[in-house]
């Protein structure tokens, strides 16, 4: 929701100017969550909530179930054990839409299939906030102009994807 509030500090879209977490920011969090693939147990047990304002970090060796936790609390693969809340409503029980609109998943090595400029490419992260098919909103260019410059990418809004390099890619997606 850092596109509502013109207020925000540049250095975290979720905390004020006045050094306070906004209060429509969400907290994330996760309870006894467990997780199989193919009968291995991949998750066990794992509890943590993420507050407005603040970051986590997750380090651990290939294959400790990093990308699957994330997987969990992103809704994108429902856990065999326990429960994700957002803002103490489990995920399964928000509309799509409105989940798309609060939380969303990016692969670590998301790729952009389709030759279109970066600006198109932040454009496409407005979809669960408009009508299918309304055209970008005052608001929504707003939205999509803040985003590219909290990402540092403003200056290649007009480049087509396919024609970053690595780390530029990896800023954009």
């Amino acid at each position: 929701k850092a596109e509502q509030n013109g207020n925000r500090s540049e250095q975290n879209p979720i905390i004020q100017n006045d050094g306070k977490p906004d209060e429509n920011a969400l907290t994330l969090r996760a309870h006894n969550i467990g997780l199989r693939y193919a009968g291995n147990r991949v998750l066990s047990a794992v509890s943590m909530e993420l507050k407005p304002g603040e970051i986590l970090g997750l380090i651990g060796p290939n294959g400790a179930g990093k990308s699957s936790l994330l997987k969990c609390l992103a809704g994108v693969r429902k856990p065999d054990e326990g429960n994700v809340l957002l803002n103490e409503r489990a995920l399964k029980a928000w509309p799509a839409r409105e989940l798309a609109q609060q939380l969303s998943y990016l692969e670590q090595d998301a790729q952009a299939y389709w030759p279109l400029s970066v600006r198109r490419i932040v454009e496409l992260g407005r979809l669960p906030h408009r009508k299918y098919s309304n055209d970008l909103s005052a608001l929504d260019h707003q939205a999509v102009d803040t985003a590219l410059a909290l990402a540092h990418i403003a200056a290649l809004q007009n480049r087509n994807i396919s024609e970053l390099s690595g780390g530029e890619h990896r800023r954009v997606m």
